[in-house]
């Protein structure tokens, strides 16, 4: 029988998981002893910017909703952050989180201040990593679209369960009564994909979108991408 290899969690990933398990269970003894939220504090809320609560900018992932949302993102950046922080190395990971992050909040900031301002969707707090842990999800599909995910148990190529992954926040987007936190997400997955291309410097393309300009690499494999190293720290090429 074929042993399971489980697989290292990184420096960054170890410290993003246990802040998440140490906000929640924090979260869950104030509410219990105070009645204070801590998601009231941490959690992005367009009418408390205003106030001053410029914190939550950058803090709204902090606080998972429930159990079964934080062990699900526990293992997103257990298993997936984890190679990402490999490849990349902490300082390039971190600023991939952190190019996330930006991008989703400029997008519910934006949407709620000009869109929504008159409706109670400007009072609504945004709080969690699923976004952030969506963009991830994404980046390593990209990446490694042929490899093997589970998607609730059943497996499936990487790259479809990045399309799925889309498809729901764009169906929650468009249908949902709270599609304004799916449209987040989608800020945090596109602000994602676009630091990836920034970073390649024009030498990256999506097969089947277009062609990879000559590089340092001799081949191109047809349905696969993986992340090279140059010399120059710097840079990073896709093949």
């Amino acid at each position: 029988m074929q042993q399971m290899h489980l697989p290292t969690m990184t420096k960054a990933n170890k410290i993003i998981v246990i802040t998440l398990f140490v906000a929640f269970l924090l979260d869950a003894v104030l509410k219990k002893t105070t009645g204070i939220s801590l998601t009231g504090i941490t959690g992005l809320k367009a009418a408390s910017l205003e106030s001053g609560f410029v914190w939550q900018l950058v803090t709204y992932p902090l606080v998972p909703g429930s159990m079964f949302e934080i062990l699900f993102e526990a293992l997103i950046f257990w298993f997936i952050g984890s190679e990402l922080e490999q490849l990349w190395g902490v300082k390039k990971y971190l600023r991939f989180l952190f190019a996330c992050l930006v991008g989703g909040t400029i997008l519910y900031v934006l949407s709620t201040s000009i869109f929504l301002r008159s409706t109670v969707a400007y009072q609504m707090t945004l709080s969690g990593p699923g976004g952030v842990s969506s963009a991830v999800a994404v980046a390593y599909g990209i990446l490694f679209p042929e490899r093997t995910m589970y998607f609730f148990m059943f497996p499936l190529k990487a790259k479809w369960f990045v399309a799925i992954i889309v498809g729901m926040s764009l169906y929650q987007g468009i249908f949902s009564p709270f599609g304004l936190f799916s449209w987040c997400q989608l800020g945090n997955i596109g602000s994602g994909y676009m630091w990836m291309l920034m970073q390649t410097k024009g030498k990256f393309k999506i097969p089947g979108i277009g062609a990879m300009k000559s590089g340092k690499t001799k081949s191109v494999k047809k349905s696969h991408l993986s992340i090279v190293k140059d010399d120059d720290d710097n840079d990073i090429t896709y093949h």
